[in-house]
This record gives structure tokens, sequence and C-alpha cells, in this order.
């Protein structure tokens, strides 16, 4: 009885030893030789892809809907950011606290994005991902509100879905990064 319990106690000690790198990591901007795997939105983006095509290699087609609308979440983020902070100058905890009452995606992209570039060219685009993006949060609110499973197919259509908002997304954003749907079979160095 009293060896479940040590083993009981330190478990409990290493829990909390890995958690403290993720508390630093909230709580420091930047700290040298401190590596931080998470360090820009892009690299969450990728993570968060990286994983999502796992997941469909994998079968788990209901994951595979929930962590391609957090991307594509995400994949919003890196655009309210670059056009709030970069071309607008505002402060990351003003754009970090509009993101908060925008609350999820479609909040995003109505109360934040498509006021800002009304009557751009990027306002065709905008609202042609906001039609797409309707697909993936009800299919993400059927899986998590709902506890429905999802089919093959049906992950197959929200990953080729949020595969576009997310390229639209960086491309509006001026960023380099890009993701595809497609499945293969090699393994990734990492």
């Amino acid at each position: 009885m009293k060896k479940c319990n040590k083993r009981r106690h330190w478990d409990k000690i290493y829990a909390a030893l890995q958690f403290c790198p993720l508390q630093l990591r909230k709580t420091l901007k930047y700290c040298p030789g401190l590596v931080d795997h998470y360090s820009t939105l892009e690299e969450k983006i990728c993570s968060n892809w990286d994983k999502t095509i796992e997941l469909m290699k994998r079968g788990e087609f209901s994951t595979v809907i929930i962590r391609a609308a957090t991307t594509v979440e995400l994949a919003a983020n890196l655009l309210v950011k670059y056009e709030f902070q970069h071309n607008r100058k505002l402060p990351e905890h003003f754009v970090d606290n509009l993101m908060m009452w925008a609350n999820g995606l479609m909040g995003k992209v109505d109360r934040l994005l498509l006021p800002i570039y009304k009557n751009t060219d990027s306002e065709n685009a905008l609202k042609e991902v906001k039609k797409r993006s309707k697909d993936i949060n009800d299919e993400r609110n059927n899986v998590v509100h709902r506890g429905q499973f999802k089919a093959k197919k049906t992950a197959e259509k929200v990953l080729k879905e949020a595969e576009f908002i997310v390229n639209k997304f960086a491309k509006l954003s001026g960023s380099q990064l890009t993701v595809s749907s497609v499945i293969t079979d090699e393994k990734k160095d990492i």
C-alpha cells in the first residue's frame, strides 16, 4: 500500500516538473537557451497540420476534423495579428483581447477580418473563406458538442477545405506558409 502512495507522490512531482517548462514558455517572451517549440504562429500551424495529417493516416477521422478546425483558427490568428499589429501598429495585448472577444473562427472572420477588409481586393477572398469555413465549423461542432463520429469522406472534405483556408489566410498575411492535404506514407525527419 505504501509503495503505491509513494509512486503516486512521485507521479505528481513528475507531472509538476513537466508543467514547468510549459508555464515558462507561456510567461517568458524570450529567454536565451530556452527552446520554444512553438515560438511563432506559423510553427503552431505547421505542427497542428502535421498532427492532422498523421491522424488521417491512422484513421481517426473525428479527431482530424477537430484538429483541422484548430489549424484554420490559428491561421485566422496569423492574419488578424498581421493586419492589426503589423499593418495598423496596434499593441499586441489589444489585438489578443480583440481575438478573445471575437471568439472562434467565425467571430474572427465576421467581427474582425471582413470589416477591416471591406471594399478591398481581399474582401471577396474572405467571403469565400467564410462560406467554406462554415462547413468546417458545423462538422467540428457536430463532433465536439453532439458526440458524432465522422467517416473518412467527411474528414477528407474538411481537410481539403482547411487546406484552402489556411493557404488563403497565409497568402493574405504575406506569409510563405503553405499546407497540403495530400497524404503520403513517408515519415518526416524530426
